[in-house]
C-alpha cells in the first residue's frame, strides 16, 4: 500500500502558519482555526481548537467521518425520494389529493416547490446535526 503523503502547498500553508503563531503578531488568533483534525496543517507548537488542547486522534476522526457520511448519504436519499419519486415518479398517484385551501394536486405541488422546500428543510437538518457532531467530537469552530 502506497503511504500517503500530505500534499506539498498545504505542508507550506501549514509552516506559513506555524511562522505566525509563533511570532508575537495580531494574526495569532487566526491559530485558533486551524483544524485539529489536520496533522499536516498544525506544527506542534500551535494551539489546536479544542478547549483542552488535545488532538483528537485518528479512530475518532475515522468515526467523525463515517457518521457525517451516512447522515449525508441519508440525506441524499431523501431528497431523491422526495423531487424524483415525489415529483416524478408517483405524480400520477399524487394528483389524486389536493392541497386543502389551495387546491394544487400534490403531485403538481411536489414538482414545483415540494422538492424545493424539502431541500431546504434538509440543510437546515444538515447544519443543526453538524453542530452537534462537531461539538460531539470537540472540533466545533469558535467566533474569532
Amino acid at each position: 500500500m502506497r503511504e500517503r503523503r500530505p500534499r506539498q502547498d498545504l505542508v507550506n500553508f501549514g509552516q506559513q502558519v506555524g511562522a505566525i503563531c509563533s511570532s508575537q503578531s495580531p494574526e495569532v488568533a487566526l491559530c485558533t482555526h486551524i483544524p485539529a483534525f489536520l496533522p499536516e496543517l498544525n506544527p506542534p507548537d500551535a494551539p489546536y481548537m479544542s478547549d483542552n488542547d488535545s488532538k483528537p486522534n485518528a479512530d475518532q476522526m475515522k468515526l467523525y467521518w463515517k457518521k457525517n457520511i451516512r447522515c449525508v448519504l441519508c440525506l441524499l436519499v431523501v431528497w431523491f425520494g422526495v423531487s424524483y419519486g415525489c415529483g416524478i415518479l408517483f405524480v400520477d398517484e399524487l394528483d389524486q389529493f389536493r392541497i386543502p385551501g389551495t387546491g394544487f394536486k400534490v403531485g403538481f405541488w411536489f414538482a414545483q416547490q415540494g422538492s424545493i422546500v424539502t431541500f431546504l428543510a434538509l440543510i437546515a437538518f444538515y447544519v443543526r446535526y453538524m453542530n452537534t457532531l462537531d461539538k460531539e467530537f470537540d472540533v466545533e469552530e469558535h467566533d474569532l
